[in-house]
């Protein structure tokens, strides 16, 4: 598994899981973007970017916050029938923000740039797209209200099948990213399942107060 092509196996079946995601989100109303000001959607983006960048600290390991950052602009630019700008934004941030982890990482570890470098942001971008992509499958499914503007107590079934859902990917992808980058995932999840449920759960309000702004 040392030999590139072997290696770029994981970032291109996330490519192309990621791009049928896009093409059946542009299927549903075509190539239009929701109406959403410039300035909004570009600060969505930075946001996603930026909680790619920030990590929950594991042994052996860290772990992205840019899940709940890409839930919350699901919730904020989501329409009932429309989710391509959602998925735009949630796909560029975790690929700026992947890009930026991957030098972060290479100047820590004293180390020169590599071919490794765009599977990491590639890795990051997807597996934010897909996880949100199959939330927003669950919480559709369960008539959710898109834009969450209000928190309903009708509306509490759908946001946790959307947790359920988009947890439930992002961690099979994370499981997939660890093999792929040779590390022993029993140990990482044995040394951190604490730190795993914190991270997952305690920005979960945060997102919601921000779909509420």
């Amino acid at each position: 598994m040392n030999r590139p092509f072997l290696k770029a196996w994981l970032p291109t079946v996330l490519i192309v899981l990621a791009l049928a995601v896009l093409w059946l989100a542009a299927a549903e109303r075509g190539l239009t973007l929701n109406h959403q000001p410039f300035f909004f959607v570009a600060l969505s983006a930075v946001i996603v970017t930026f909680m790619t960048v920030v990590e929950v600290p594991l042994q052996g390991d860290g772990l992205s916050m840019g899940y709940a950052a890409s839930l919350m602009v699901l919730l904020i630019l989501g329409q009932p029938a429309h989710l391509l700008t959602a998925f735009i934004v949630i796909g560029a941030g975790g690929l700026f923000g992947g890009a930026i982890r991957a030098v972060w990482r290479a100047r820590q570890a004293q180390q020169s740039l590599n071919w490794e470098a765009p599977g990491w942001a590639i890795v990051a971008s997807t597996q934010l797209i897909l996880s949100s992509a199959a939330g927003a499958w669950m919480y559709r499914t369960l008539n959710g209200l898109l834009p969450l503007s209000a928190l309903p107590l009708s509306t509490l079934p759908a946001l946790i099948g959307l947790l359920a859902a988009s947890m439930m990917v992002y961690i099979g992808i994370y499981t997939l990213a660890l093999r792929w980058r040779g590390v022993d995932v029993a140990r990482i999840f044995a040394d951190n399942r604490y730190a795993f449920w914190l991270a997952f759960l305690v920005p979960v309000p945060l997102m919601l107060a921000g779909d509420r702004t």
